[in-house]
């Protein structure tokens, strides 16, 4: 359930946008037709506004670059690749009617950034983890070569404690749920002690995004990996 303001979009800020849209996609419910239609004119504005990231979006007018993800980690750099992903991931998912042209073009500008390989902020280690999201959101030629290999380089940076080194871990985690499970399985198992001595150490517990995703990953796959 929705426990938070979650009217779309928010005028005048697209970080606030991004994480309503996030906000209806996690708990699953659904989007008023009349706000799908004012969502996508003003997810069309950003993407075509001077500042855009690379033929993808931009921060509205006047908005300071600055975001937090989803989960609640402040983005360090990087903050244009990654609110672009995370725009893009949401508009697949909620797909507003008349919202096509609008994916293929976003797709087209990540197929271009793609090509060039991950560099600058693009590779940094958050914003591998919002293009995961873009990935996971819809069919993209190649994905899951590329997730596969992204997996790859989290699984390198693990810190032997449940964690990986340089990656915000509750937004990381969120990526991997949304991943193929066969792809994503080694570093949720990895994951699963901190998760249950993160949920043990949470100051209210049964409240708050980190405690239901955190939720979700021990119901969904602990049960999962005692079995397998």
């Amino acid at each position: 359930m929705l426990s938070e303001p979650s009217a779309l979009p928010c005028p005048g800020s697209a970080v606030k946008t991004a994480d309503r849209m996030n906000l209806f996609l996690f708990y699953g419910s659904p989007v008023p037709p009349g706000e799908k239609r004012l969502l996508l004119l003003f997810l069309d504005e950003l993407h075509r506004a001077p500042g855009a990231y690379r033929g993808l979006f931009a921060f509205a007018g006047g908005e300071r670059p600055f975001m937090r993800f989803f989960t609640g980690e402040k983005a360090e750099a990087g903050c244009a690749v990654q609110l672009s992903h995370e725009i893009a991931a949401c508009l697949k998912k909620i797909r507003p009617a008349g919202s096509r042209p609008l994916i293929r073009e976003t797709d087209a500008a990540l197929s271009a950034l793609l090509s060039e390989g991950l560099q600058g902020d693009a590779a940094l280690p958050a914003s591998r983890v919002a293009l995961w999201r873009n990935l996971s959101a819809a069919p993209f030629a190649g994905r899951e070569r590329i997730l596969r290999e992204g997996v790859a380089c989290l699984r390198a940076d693990r810190n032997g404690k449940g964690r990986w080194n340089g990656w915000p871990f509750y937004y990381t985690l969120l990526a991997l749920t949304e991943m193929p499970y066969g792809i994503a399985r080694g570093e949720i198992a990895y994951a699963l002690p901190s998760c249950r001595r993160a949920i043990a150490r949470l100051r209210r517990p049964g409240t708050g995004r980190r405690h239901d995703l955190l939720m979700r990953v021990l119901a969904q796959y602990g049960e999962k990996e005692a079995s397998a």
